[in-house]
């Protein structure tokens, strides 16, 4: 019989002399600097070493907004080669103020947060106002606020085909000056007088967060538990383990680090994500949130100038009718990819085929010649194991998934009726999931996946987890694509764009409706850490 290692490489790779001497960095790039809450916030991340050239180290990103402990948005994000990006809509929540965006990755935390990214982002709550919460500075003094628009070390030249143009007319924006190996943004905002924003000091706490010894996520992702035991008799967790329900295999070996804490290595996780953890016996896993930024004490005010509040309005009154006609931007959802993904069965029986008996033990029995049941009552546990070549051991060591869910008490199984069970599985195989070693796996899988009819033992807990932000879009009509006439197009962000590179020198897009000047941004960097920024404008009447 084959054997399939199933071994996480990284965990030994991570104590290398090459990741112990990795300094990484991380640079953020927005479309804007102050947004309205609601609308949404593009972001491109890159990770460097000390001295800004591109490396490709990390594969996730964490990336938290911060005004206080009531006023906070965070999110993992994918990194590719070095890069990263998302489109998040701010939630409508979020109260007046200054924010701190704050970017780093796992690795990073071993050198603490004077090594994070940080910048300051301006949030407006046009829908509402509370004045215990939002903190918003109207004045007609221009002094202290600080352009978004700085246009010093531009190397890459920008310009549009014409300095004028009408609403819903297609702009070519031509670009020259990006090296071979440069990766760039380009964003296309209006200039409304929200473009510049007075500065607040967010400085950061004396005493931030101790560095602590944390490994790399090189080829996936790292999710912490925390193991609280049912009563003093429950010592070290019992083969721990991670599993994500739905329909295919997807389960990780809980290991403990250096400092005593549970890890998981799993694969990279997407979007909300139903999640499951258990011990074989006594107590329980919770899982830990990743996010270590230090938030600020208080929401800090946002000053904009007097002159700004038709500009408020207008964007405002924007924001409340794109999201009338054209609702939310659907995000897309991606099939997790796991270490197993696309593993057959070696043997797949569909029980509205057979006849349905009362317990499990019977349907094995009756029909299931691979599949047994081993020991007594109230202590017995299933094997798999291949008819035709091999004769059942009770040593063998069965993994049992119910959609997903790893079941460590064999007994729950025999116990549950199997009319609701429209798929079984087995794999014969032997796999190693850390230092878990399993005989085969038995998959059973109910119509809706959703775990039908089975309680779980309290040594189990259900949790959504999120995982890297799911890949979304602004809305951004093509220049191919026509609004309809009767639909207004109020987008005071053009164009977004998170991937260009020399091959790019001609880009298209198209106005909206909202007249004025807009301002075209070119944001990018060459892998030995140079930078490369372009600027152009043109009008809508």
């Amino acid at each position: 019989m084959k054997r399939i290692l199933y071994t996480l490489a990284y965990l030994i790779t991570a104590a290398t002399m090459q990741a112990q001497t990795v300094k990484e960095r991380i640079e953020v790039v927005t479309d804007k600097d102050l947004y309205l809450s609601g609308e949404q916030m593009a972001v491109k991340l890159y990770t460097t070493d000390e001295t800004g050239k591109t490396i490709s180290f990390s594969r996730v990103a964490y990336v938290e907004l911060n005004g206080d402990d009531e006023n906070n948005l965070r999110l993992k994000v994918e990194m590719n080669q070095g890069q990263g990006q998302a489109v998040v809509k701010l939630p409508y929540t979020l109260a007046t103020g200054t924010y701190r965006l704050t970017a780093y990755t796992r690795w990073m935390r071993n050198e603490g947060e004077k090594v994070f990214f940080n910048k300051q982002i301006g949030i407006f709550n046009s829908i509402r106002h509370h004045p215990e919460s939002d903190q918003a500075i109207l004045t007609d003094l221009q002094e202290n606020m600080s352009p978004a628009l700085a246009v010093d070390k531009v190397n890459v030249t920008a310009r549009t085909e014409r300095q004028t143009y009408s609403t819903r007319q297609d702009v070519t924006l031509h670009i020259d000056g990006l090296a071979a190996d440069a990766q760039a943004t380009v964003s296309v905002v209006r200039i409304d007088g929200l473009n510049t924003y007075g500065q607040t000091n967010i400085s950061l706490p004396e005493k931030m967060r101790a560095p602590e010894p944390c490994l790399p996520e090189e080829k996936g992702m790292i999710v912490e538990g925390v193991f609280t035991p049912h009563n003093d008799t429950d010592g070290i967790p019992v083969n721990p383990n991670l599993t994500v329900q739905g329909n295919q295999i997807n389960f990780y070996a809980g290991k403990t680090d250096a400092q005593g804490r549970l890890i998981f290595n799993t694969p990279i996780l997407k979007g909300m994500t139903e999640t499951v953890t258990a011990v074989q016996q006594g107590g329980h896993i919770t899982l830990a949130s990743p996010f270590v930024a230090t938030t600020p004490s208080k929401l800090h005010p946002l000053t904009v100038s007097n002159a700004s509040k038709q500009a408020l309005t207008e964007r405002s009154i924007a924001l409340q009718a794109t999201e009338h006609y054209y609702g939310s931007v659907p995000i897309r959802t991606e099939e997790i990819v796991g270490y197993l993904t696309g593993l057959e069965p070696d043997k797949r029986y569909d029980l509205d085929k057979y006849r349905r008996f009362a317990t499990f033990e019977e349907t094995f029995m009756e029909f299931m010649p691979g599949i047994s049941t081993k020991g007594s009552k109230g202590n017995r546990h299933i094997v798999v194991f291949d008819a035709l070549n091999e004769v059942s051991d009770s040593k063998r060591n069965t993994l049992i998934l119910l959609d997903g869910v790893a079941v460590m008490d064999h007994e729950l199984i025999l116990a549950y009726n199997p009319h609701m069970v429209k798929y079984v599985e087995t794999y014969l195989s032997d796999f190693t999931f850390g230092n878990q070693v399993y005989n085969g796996i038995l998959f059973l899988k109910t119509p809706n996946l959703k775990l039908s009819g089975f309680d779980l033992p309290r040594t189990s807990v259900i949790c959504e987890y999120e995982g890297v932000h799911p890949q979304a879009e602004m809305y951004l009509p093509s220049a191919a694509e026509d609004t309809p006439t009767h639909m207004p197009d109020l987008r005071h962000t053009l164009y977004w764009n998170a991937n260009v590179t020399a091959k790019d020198s001609q880009l298209t897009f198209r106005t909206s409706d909202m007249c004025g000047t807009y301002i075209v941004k070119i944001d990018g960097r060459r892998k030995n850490g140079e930078r490369l920024l372009g600027y152009a404008s043109f009008v809508i009447k």
